[in-house]
């Protein structure tokens, strides 16, 4: 029930901010000084590019458990 209700809050945070014009993570102009955005690409191609680099430590810790998973079948 939890992984159900779960969005509920976000939509409650997001959801103004986005209607009153206010960039969260995502923007579609990057900060006026340079960053890491300008590297990874124009928008919305640099939002893949987030999602790669984000997605490297979320799977690290994983690794030895998948690799000893793969080797005992």
């Amino acid at each position: 029930m939890l992984g159900v209700l779960t969005p509920v809050p976000c939509l409650v945070a997001v959801l103004p901010a986005l209607a009153a014009g206010i960039a969260l993570c995502v923007g579609r102009r990057p900060p006026g000084n340079w960053n890491l955005l300008e590297v990874l690409g124009p928008w919305p191609w640099y939002i893949a590019g987030v999602a790669a680099l984000a997605s490297v430590p979320l799977a690290g810790p994983d690794l030895p458990f998948w690799m000893a998973r793969r080797r005992h079948g």
